[in-house]
């Protein structure tokens, strides 16, 4: 299987048309997989548009539910890639803007002994440009001895 080269794109994507890029490589790569030239598609359709030189910003939206017993009273924090960190409460939804497209990790952190993040914890998701990307995460609190 041939390794993909993606080095004129990298050098030249101010000068390909966005709606041609992603097709041209996916055209002429062998072996690229479905979701690669989807994810070049979908980037590189705002080349040379923002401020990174590879699409305008995106957004990642964080929702919470809390279900169960004697709910974490101070919340959680929400922790982008970990170092954008923000408080929210129990059951809430947070928006991070202004994000360069790619792969951002989202974990739920500050969580109390008594509760459990039910998903994947943290998770990946893809920024994609002028998109908002939707995590959302469920917290399960039980009822402590003696309580």
């Amino acid at each position: 299987m041939l390794a993909p080269d993606f080095s004129e794109v990298v050098e030249n994507h101010d000068r390909l048309s966005p709606s041609k890029h992603g097709l041209a490589v996916c055209g002429l790569q062998r072996g690229i997989r479905v979701l690669l030239c989807a994810m070049l598609m979908l980037l590189g359709s705002g080349c040379g548009d923002g401020p990174t030189g590879f699409g305008n910003p995106g957004s990642i939206e964080v929702l919470i539910q809390s279900h169960g017993e004697m709910l974490d009273p101070n919340g959680y924090q929400v922790v982008i890639d970990g170092s954008l960190t923000r408080s929210v409460e129990v059951n809430s939804t947070t928006e991070f803007g202004g994000l360069p497209p790619g792969a951002y990790s989202i974990e739920i952190a500050g969580v109390a002994s008594n509760c459990i993040v039910v998903e994947e914890n943290p998770v990946t998701v893809l920024v994609i440009s002028d998109k908002k990307t939707v995590g959302s995460f469920g917290v399960q609190c039980f009822a402590t001895l003696g309580s």
